[in-house]
């Protein structure tokens, strides 16, 4: 059977089956609280929103979270652990989880679903001058980003 006869097939049995047993394509996933969905999702840390961020490059979900600085520590513990984020630094102005000092090395936690897509956990302060971890609970809040890039580049 030629690849334009069965295209109309595919279409079909995504019409037809219920979406449990469609066939998973990398395109249908949808923008919300990926944590939560993964059950995966400390307590502490509470789901703001889910934005579809356009790009000339590759679009993304991006879902965002907030957690107290006074809960920060245990959810960087959280994230270590389950997602091998790497640990938060102080760089210049705030606190975040990038590694500068190997760029080589993935500074981010990386989580695959069972369809096979990647999502990428960071976590950031917003710029503060506290430079002492034992400090974090004057930090007003810290940020989660769980990000999935659709598409291939």
């Amino acid at each position: 059977m030629s690849i334009l006869r069965s295209l109309p097939l595919i279409a079909l049995i995504s019409f037809v089956l219920p979406s449990s047993q469609a066939p998973a394509f990398r395109g249908d996933r949808i923008c919300e609280d990926f944590l939560k969905k993964w059950d995966k999702k400390p307590t502490e840390l509470h789901f703001t929103d889910c934005e579809r961020v356009e790009h000339v490059q590759m679009d993304r979900f991006v879902a965002s979270y907030v957690v107290n600085g006074a809960e920060a520590e245990d959810v960087e513990t959280y994230l270590k652990e389950d997602f091998q984020m790497t640990s938060l630094r102080f760089i210049c102005c705030g606190w975040d989880s990038l590694n500068i000092d190997d760029l080589t090395e993935p500074s981010a936690g990386v989580y695959r679903d069972r369809f096979g897509n990647e999502f990428y956990i960071k976590m950031y302060s917003a710029e503060t001058l506290i430079q002492s971890r034992g400090q974090w609970d004057d930090i007003p809040e810290f940020y989660v980003r769980v990000t999935t890039y659709l598409g291939e580049p």
